[in-house]
């Protein structure tokens, strides 16, 4: 727990924090971190994805801060199935304890921000960042893979398709949003 960088510290600021609710008010409450979360919505200046659709869409490069970073990216829908199933079993066993844990979702392979840029089919140009960054995030998600059933089923490729599909949609006026929870809840029944 904690980092060198603040945006590693703040997490574990946040998870001690919530140990201190769990221990001194008897709370049954969890946390739960994902990855470096793609998909289509997302419309953030500084986000390395809507980075790269923005310079796409105006035939330009995108400009990486720190382009050897590996991070454990993973689609949105990934993420939001393990907060679904955590959420379950704390409400299943809201009397106990176990669950009231501290849970990672994350990708079964790290990627390089340059690699999931070549993905993405964006041209790049490098900036020093200013920031401090980690040069490499990993998220160990095992209990979550014993203890819950949970594992990603977007791996690299499919991840990036399924958000280039997703702002192509969005391009022409459509918002593929449904169909892709569909076609999701599809591979977990597969």
């Amino acid at each position: 727990m904690g980092g060198d960088d603040i945006y590693s510290a703040s997490k574990g600021c946040a998870e001690l924090v919530t140990h201190a609710y769990r221990k001194s008010f008897g709370m049954n409450v969890a946390t739960a971190r994902a990855g470096n979360i793609i998909g289509g919505g997302d419309w953030s200046e500084g986000r390395l994805v809507p980075d790269c659709i923005r310079a796409l869409r105006a035939g330009n490069n995108v400009t990486l801060r720190h382009p050897d970073a590996i991070r454990p990216w993973q689609h949105v829908l990934d993420a939001v199935w393990g907060y679904l199933l955590l959420g379950s079993a704390l409400l299943r066993d809201a009397d106990s304890s176990e669950y009231a844990e501290a849970w990672n979702f994350g990708p079964s392979v790290e990627v390089p921000v340059t690699e999931l840029v070549g993905l993405l089919g964006v041209p790049w140009i490098t900036e020093e960042g200013t920031f401090p960054e980690s040069p490499c995030l990993r998220l160990d998600s095992d209990k979550a893979r014993v203890q819950l059933g949970w594992a990603p089923r977007l791996n690299p490729l499919p991840m990036v398709d399924w958000t280039l599909e997703w702002y192509a949609a969005d391009k022409d006026g459509h918002d593929a949003t449904t169909d892709q929870i569909a076609r999701y809840v599809e591979l977990l029944r597969g």
